[in-house]
């Protein structure tokens, strides 16, 4: 491995220069902070051989527990491995230049035979490189890639370029093709979409709510599940409408029905309370499906705890 970095002058005083720079940010003034104290990051450096060449050596030992992390460890032992993981790679975000260090190739390399190593090293990238990791994260965001860091780069993308990263994640939810029980889809509507406040992220929502032709029900009830929470007051009719028609054009799927009438209630009752007061008729009724419906009655006060 060529030499990555040379430091000539004392190592504390590196640590300091980084204290004191300001974070990479976006256009937007997006920050990703590190997680991880700079004293631990100079006590860490000042362990390895090569001290000079910081940024090598903390590759070479975070590649060396990532590995550990692979093959097997004592019971008890991995959450102290996977901290000590990360210790190692934040810490090369800490380091002059740290723009600079080859991100994409290491990743590139271990992406798909040490994943845990990967994770952490797009997340020190983007500490480093700010909004440069743009075409970064659009690059390694493939079906093979660590489903963590995707969910990480999708967080990014949404951050310092919402259109792009409506884009992306439309790509993943809506056109690819799930690995085997992958809960993907629901963790990046759960952890990343649901928490976008802009319209761009309420259309997608409402794009995949709709998609009844999408094998994973659970991204479907995931997405009708932030619609609800939203509660986005300018939209709230619109939504509560498509939602009455999820309900109501979804006969054999009971989870999307109970969870879109759930939101249609929640959002706009009036038009779910004739179905609750019984001058609309629930088509397609089942037995769950009634119970539901009588729960929801009791939630709204339509009967009495004791009927």
């Amino acid at each position: 491995m060529e030499r990555l970095l040379r430091i000539s002058f004392p190592l504390l005083s590196v640590a300091a220069l980084s204290l004191l720079s300001p974070s990479p940010r976006g256009a937007a003034g997006v920050a990703f902070p590190s997680t991880v104290p700079i004293g631990a990051s100079i006590a860490l450096i000042e362990t390895l051989p090569g001290r000079e060449e910081p940024a090598e050596e903390l590759f070479v030992h975070a590649r060396t527990l990532a590995e550990r992390v692979r093959t097997g460890t004592l019971p008890g032992q991995e959450i102290a491995l996977r901290r000590r993981l990360e210790l190692a790679v934040r810490s090369l975000a800490s380091l002059p230049n740290a723009a600079e260090l080859p991100w994409e190739a290491w990743m590139e390399a271990h992406r798909t035979t040490l994943p845990e190593l990967t994770e952490e090293l797009f997340l020190a990238a983007r500490q480093a490189m700010g909004s440069q990791i743009v075409p970064l994260a659009m690059s390694l965001d493939r079906w093979d890639s660590p489903r963590r860091m995707r969910v990480d780069m999708h967080q990014t993308l949404w951050a310092y370029d919402p259109i792009e990263g409506r884009n992306a994640s439309r790509r993943v939810l809506i056109k690819e093709k799930s690995r085997s029980n992958s809960p993907l889809k629901a963790e990046l509507i759960r952890e990343v979409i649901a928490h976008q406040p802009g319209m761009e992220a309420e259309a997608l929502l409402l794009e995949v709510a709709q998609s009844s032709h999408l094998p994973e029900e659970w991204a479907r009830r995931e997405a009708i599940r932030a619609l609800r929470e939203r509660n986005n007051r300018q939209s709230a009719q619109k939504v509560a409408t498509e939602m009455l028609a999820q309900f109501l054009a979804n006969p054999n799927n009971l989870g999307i029905r109970m969870e879109a009438f759930q939101a249609c209630m929640s959002l706009y009752p009036a038009l779910g309370m004739p179905f609750l007061t019984g001058e609309q008729a629930v088509p397609a009724s089942q037995p769950q499906l009634e119970e539901f419906m009588e729960a929801m009655r009791r939630r709204y006060g339509l009967v009495s705890d004791d009927s």
